[in-house]
């Protein structure tokens, strides 16, 4: 009998010292909040665009209030570029015309922002900022008068996609390189209300057109991307992931409008929508290999910002750092996810603040290793889609 009592504690002991060790093995996961405040002046608003791949910088637009020539200060909008060491700062505008100016877009190390200007009296003129330079004029861009949306930009900030409109032309896809300046990719059928995204290599454009998803590679073959079974035959591209296998966006569906992942070798797949409330959801952006998305729902507490995956689907992110991580959001209403950072750990986006303002704000989910350090998960990452190939050098058209 104490030989067996012996023999049991023995193996009770080994199991207990495999789970411990397992469970020491385990990197535990944090998460952190932040607002972004906004410029000084002017009433407080700030909107989040987009963040860089390296989740190390915020692009978007905050209120502010100008001097005019002559009259009493104006309320405007201004472009901010957001870092965690400088905070919010001022992009300016392009000079002539009113005071206005958003940053759209920015490179994936941070280092280069692009976006959409007032000058000599036109709104909506392309700009590029950075550090060296300031806020410069899109050079080589055929302005005649025409508004400019500047939704793409390649990680290493050389190429530009959007649309321009005006009274004459449009609304056109464009694409802007420092080498061969702007070029009319296709004319009409695409809309503002959906802009264009380009992968990281500038090698594929995604975009709305004629009331279709499509994908224009760099041969301008086009390729639609249909729609989701049932209601109104409808699809809308929000944005194209940095290796260019997925597009995400909103189609119409049985349900209504729903947010859609599309893969080429899936096709396109409902994500559904936050329980309860109108049924509508909309996909913002997606991480690199497509394994993460963020957008926007209607719940039974109104808009919210969720994230999904194929693991867990559709989620509050708002939910998800109360619940999982104990984050203090007493009156906040996060309201939508905007962008998310090529490895899917940094998300932007916008919403109430405790004041009721509206306000920019960035979450940040890491792995955090026994002494503290954090673990760069974009080497491990694993694609979900089980060895989809998603390099556009070997897609065959």
């Amino acid at each position: 009998m104490r030989i067996l009592q012996k023999i049991s504690y023995a193996c009770t002991l080994v199991l207990a010292m495999t789970v411990c060790v397992a469970a020491e093995a385990k990197p535990a996961k944090r998460a952190s909040f932040q607002g972004l405040g906004d410029l000084p002046s002017g009433i407080f608003s700030s909107i989040a665009l987009d963040v860089s791949a390296d989740g190390s910088t915020v692009v978007g637009s905050s209120a502010v209030k100008v001097e005019p020539c002559c009259g009493e200060a104006e309320d405007t909008e201004e472009a901010f570029r957001w870092t965690q060491e400088g905070g919010m700062q001022r992009l300016g505008d392009l000079p002539g015309g009113i005071f206005s100016s958003t940053a759209t877009k920015v490179s994936a190390d941070g280092s280069i922002v692009v976006g959409s200007s007032s000058s000599f009296g036109f709104r909506g003129y392309p700009f590029r900022w950075t550090q060296k330079n300031g806020i410069e004029q899109l050079r080589d861009t055929a302005f005649r008068g025409e508004s400019y949306f500047v939704s793409g930009l390649s990680a290493d900030g050389s190429i530009v996609v959007g649309i321009k409109r005006g009274a004459a032309v449009g609304p056109d896809l464009f694409r802007w390189t420092q080498k061969n300046g702007e070029e009319i990719i296709l004319g009409s059928g695409v809309d503002p209300i959906y802009p264009p995204g380009l992968s990281a290599n500038g090698s594929v454009i995604a975009v709305y057109y004629y009331n279709q998803a499509v994908r224009v590679n760099q041969k301008g073959k086009i390729k639609k991307l249909g729609d989701l079974p049932g209601g109104k035959s409808f699809s809308a591209v929000t944005a194209i992931s940095a290796n260019s296998s997925t597009i995400v966006g909103v189609s119409g569906s049985t349900n209504g409008d729903e947010a859609f992942r599309w893969r080429r070798k899936r096709g396109m797949q409902g994500l559904g929508d936050l329980p309860g409330g109108k049924f509508y959801s909309i996909a913002n952006d997606v991480s690199r290999n497509g394994s993460i998305v963020v957008g926007s729902s209607e719940s039974a507490n109104g808009r919210e910002a969720f994230i999904w995956n194929r693991k867990k689907g559709m989620r509050s992110l708002q939910e998800i750092l109360t619940n999982e991580f104990a984050i203090d959001l007493t009156g906040w209403k996060l309201e939508e996810a905007t962008a998310i950072s090529d490895n899917g750990l940094t998300i932007v986006g916008n919403g109430k603040n405790p004041d009721g303002n509206q306000e920019a704000w960035i979450v940040r989910l890491r792995e955090i290793d026994d002494d503290g350090n954090e673990i760069d998960d974009d080497e491990n990452e694993i694609d979900d889609d089980e060895n989809e190939i998603d390099d556009d050098k070997n897609e065959i058209d």
